[in-house]
């Protein structure tokens, strides 16, 4: 039971950092698919040393775990984008428009970032931004232009889901696959021919 729950957080904690990551790292330049497969691979290659390390037997575990994994890392990256680029280009537009005020604190600022989204998505938060981007579609930020309307959003964010799962359950299985069980030895040792 202690390495199950440790492998959840373990798990947990490892698809949120490659999440937060990759919106870091994608600050400039958001290349569709190649972010989500790259993310797929850290976030396998995380959960599968878990898995060895922690040597964990069951493969529904494994197959829980990758689902997890790949879930909340995909959550994770947006939310990333929410903080680190979507709620720093608000708060420029709204100083280019001449409707911020010296004297404003962080507070106030939120409050104009939640304005904008319960006007332009009909919801607040982090909920809100993902509406938003999702009715104005996805484009690469390095061009400023938007490629994709709903239906291409909608289908490119699930094709980034299923590429990122894949690498996920492929690395952790594979990681589990080499996994002997208890009491026994993968090691296949054979005899040395005689002289």
């Amino acid at each position: 039971m202690f390495k199950l729950l440790l492998m959840s957080l373990l798990g947990f904690t490892s698809a949120i950092t490659v999440g937060i990551m990759g919106a870091a790292l994608t600050r400039d330049l958001y290349i569709p698919l190649l972010t989500a497969l790259a993310m797929g691979g850290v976030a396998g290659a995380a959960l599968g040393f878990f898995v060895h390390f922690l040597r964990i037997q069951s493969k529904a575990v494994v197959y829980v775990m990758a689902v997890v994994v790949s879930v909340t890392c995909m959550l994770s990256f947006h939310w990333g984008e929410y903080q680190w680029h979507f709620k720093p280009e608000v708060r420029l537009q709204t100083e280019f428009a001449g409707l911020d005020n010296p004297q404003w604190n962080d507070t106030d600022e939120e409050r104009v970032i939640q304005a904008f989204l319960s006007e332009h998505s009909g919801q607040p938060g982090f909920l809100g931004f993902l509406k938003y981007r999702f009715e104005s579609g996805v484009g690469l930020r390095f061009f400023s232009t938007d490629l994709l309307g709903k239906a291409g959003t909608a289908l490119l964010w699930l094709l980034e889901l299923a590429l990122l799962m894949a690498l996920v359950f492929r690395i952790s299985l594979g990681a589990h696959a080499v996994i002997a069980p208890v009491g026994e030895s993968k090691i296949v040792t054979t005899p040395p021919p005689p002289l």
